[in-house]
């Protein structure tokens, strides 16, 4: 479960999601019913955008629009529990549309798992990637990141980055996707850095 505000995804459910929701909530000034069901529904671990500012031109100034209940991916119930964690957002600034990037933890199930894996399973767990091109609104999936380096899986704190400068033989607008790569048994650990030079 996780809440985009202002660029910021916020992701639970734990005591300082709980918190963080009751903040929010009364910052933007949400219903104490509308708070309750945010926690509540953060329990099935669903990854969800709840409420998402967005911003329109309306006569040359701009307005603030909230988007509420936007579900950005719901994992399966074979999904091992929490299903999804630590959820990230980015903004791409240096093409100047309207595009957010979405990731986080993606406990699906694997063919190293112990339980039988359904058709297609990947060998090793991946980083998924997910677009909205309309601030939020809608969500589809983009890309799938793969441990090509250590051949164990990504698992754990993606976090994507867009280069707003070049650097090397990296261009403005490259983006980059790091995580912890860590084999089944959690015996070893690297982080990884991807980078994409055509948006994902």
């Amino acid at each position: 479960m996780c809440r985009l505000i202002d660029g910021v995804l916020i992701y639970g459910p734990d005591a300082a999601f709980e918190d963080e929701i009751a903040a929010i909530g009364a910052s933007e000034q949400l219903s104490r019913e509308t708070v309750k069901m945010i926690s509540s529904i953060a329990r099935f671990g669903a990854l969800c955008a709840l409420v998402l500012p967005s911003v329109s031109a309306q006569s040359g100034s701009s307005t603030r629009q909230l988007l509420t209940n936007v579900t950005i991916f719901d994992p399966p119930d074979n999904y091992t529990v929490p299903r999804t964690l630590y959820a990230r957002v980015r903004k791409l600034d240096c093409d100047g549309s309207n595009t957010l990037l979405a990731t986080w933890e993606n406990y699906l199930p694997t063919d190293n798992a112990s339980a039988p894996c359904p058709d297609n399973c990947p060998l090793n767990p991946y980083i998924p990637i997910w677009e909205s091109t309309d601030l939020g609104e809608t969500w589809s999936e983009r890309s799938r990141v793969y441990d090509t380096q250590n051949g164990w899986g990504l698992r754990y704190q993606p976090d994507l980055y867009e280069m707003t400068e070049s650097i090397g033989n990296y261009s403005a607008g490259t983006l980059l996707m790091a995580a912890n790569s860590i084999p089944a048994d959690l015996s070893e650990t690297k982080i990884d850095v991807y980078a994409s030079t055509d948006k994902g």
